[in-house]
């Protein structure tokens, strides 16, 4: 515990013997370095301004900036729970979700001050100071208290218009931190970027590991795709990068493998599966500079990573997203039995302290306790090999039956993947797939070579062009989007 500390009753995320002195945060909007001991002192100052007898669920709309940080590490001191959003949230959700969750504190940005002041259930702002407001109810909540493990609500991936949120316990923040930390041998000389939105599980991971490694993270709300984003990378020295699927698409894009990057030691890559040929591409690609591509695997459920293959191992097993984290475990359920047998096809259970507390779809389950102990269904289809390297072949809802076979829609996109991003939903009678790139004749070759792989003929596939694929705040396909596109 690190001694300026020592009155909290809520112990910080983080942990040990670090040196407060050590830069902690860079702040790209004011051009400076923010050492641990002065973010402590700054989250603490903040708790104070929303600190209640009871425990409160606090709603705080981030941006990758230090407003959005420091009133998060604020909400882990304060005790209350707090659930993280996406600043550009529109108003008509935003609204939606008060009503369901009913919120005692809102931290919001001074963007949109004027919806939640038209909320007569809040106060008029308070100033937080780094660009954030605070609200407060005017009316009690009633109903049964928050759990007292309650700490942090994420949305469910892909749940833009879902009220639906993973509960998260200190245990969980904590044991998942750790052991991304340990397996990406985060220490105190790594830098990362916040190359993801940080009210994604996979974006506020990075957050977590690095600062309870004594790790630095440099605070910027820029793209990767643009020029100025891997300038502050180069001049900050970061280490490491952290990427979705369809960032990796875009990097190659942009002729990543020419960039200059000197202090770079790692890329991750999560938030669903890459193809065997860009895997491969930037493993070659990142050993000429120097660096390691490091592929993992994970869900908000887990609070966020729960595999990673190590580098060296990387060749010898393309499509593997490798071995469970430090203190998790897989296995495979075939026909209702868990196993842990070789090349068993089956939905992929994983057991561990990260595993979510469960779901909220209302105010009432802030109430519940664990309700999973620790085990997660994933929903995901894989195997292991016989040295227990988990492949991961698909989504057990990701198909369409159609002329008698079930067909795994991420295989088609699987196929695909060689020629350009392709995303794809399907229903019993039709399967349709966007693409933002090729034409007319280049769908048809697709088609015939799509019908003689999957034994269907080429009328099944329905090519669509998009300029780019919808996605999500995340960076993932946003597949409701293109359903209702599909009906169209």
């Amino acid at each position: 515990m690190i001694k300026q500390l020592d009155q909290i009753k809520i112990d910080p995320l983080w942990v040990g013997d670090i040196d407060l002195r050590a830069k902690c945060l860079y702040d790209s909007q004011k051009k400076r370095w923010w050492r641990l001991g002065e973010i402590e002192k700054l989250a603490h100052v903040m708790a104070q301004g929303f600190s209640r007898p009871e425990k409160c669920l606090i709603f705080c709309y981030c941006s990758n900036d230090m407003g959005s940080v420091l009133s998060y590490l604020a909400s882990l001191l304060s005790g209350h729970a707090v659930a993280l959003f996406d600043a550009r949230t529109g108003e008509d959700l935003r609204q939606h979700l008060t009503r369901i969750y009913k919120p005692e504190i809102i931290i919001s940005s001074e963007n949109t001050q004027e919806d939640i002041s038209r909320n007569s259930s809040y106060t008029q702002p308070r100033n937080l100071g780094f660009g954030r407001l605070l609200f407060f109810r005017n009316i009690a909540v009633s109903g049964p208290a928050l759990h007292k493990d309650l700490v942090l609500l994420l949305p469910t991936s892909g749940s833009t218009g879902s009220p639906k949120l993973v509960r998260l316990s200190r245990k969980n923040i904590k044991s998942n931190a750790q052991s991304i930390a340990l397996a990406l041998k985060i220490g105190q000389g790594e830098r990362a970027i916040t190359s993801l939105p940080m009210h994604y599980s996979f974006g506020l991971s990075v957050l977590n590991s690095h600062l309870m490694a004594g790790a630095a993270l440099v605070i910027t709300d820029n793209s990767p795709l643009q020029r100025s984003f891997w300038e502050l990378f180069n001049e900050t020295r970061c280490t490491s990068f952290a990427g979705v699927p369809f960032q990796y698409h875009l990097l190659n894009r942009i002729d990543f493998e020419k960039m200059e990057l000197p202090s770079l030691k790692t890329m991750t890559q999560a938030g669903g599966r890459m193809s065997d040929e860009y895997i491969r591409k930037f493993h070659k690609m990142l050993a000429k500079k120097g660096a390691e591509l490091v592929v993992m695997y994970g869900q908000t459920e887990a609070t966020a990573r729960i595999t990673w293959l190590p580098p060296s191992k990387l060749p010898e097993k393309p499509g593997s997203v490798g071995l469970p984290i430090s203190g998790g475990d897989i296995q495979i359920r075939v026909d209702g039995a868990l196993t842990r047998k070789a090349n068993q096809i089956g939905e992929i259970i994983y057991s561990g302290a990260n595993v979510m507390m469960g779901y909220a779809t209302v105010r009432e389950d802030l109430a519940k306790g664990e309700v999973l102990n620790s085990v997660l269904a994933t929903g995901d289809l894989g195997y292991l090999d016989e040295e227990g390297y988990l492949y991961v072949t698909g989504r057990m809802k990701r198909f369409s039956k159609l002329y008698g076979l079930r067909i795994n829609l991420d295989d088609i996109e699987r196929l695909l993947s060689p020629h350009g991003p392709s995303a794809v939903v399907g229903t019993d009678e039709k399967i349709r797939i966007f693409c933002s790139h090729g034409g007319k004749k280049m769908y048809q070759k697709y088609a015939v070579e799509l019908s003689q792989t999957l034994k269907l003929p080429p009328t099944a596939f329905d090519f669509r062009f998009l300029e780019a694929l919808p996605l999500t705040a995340s960076g993932k396909v946003n597949y409701g989007d293109l359903e209702v596109l599909a009906r169209q």
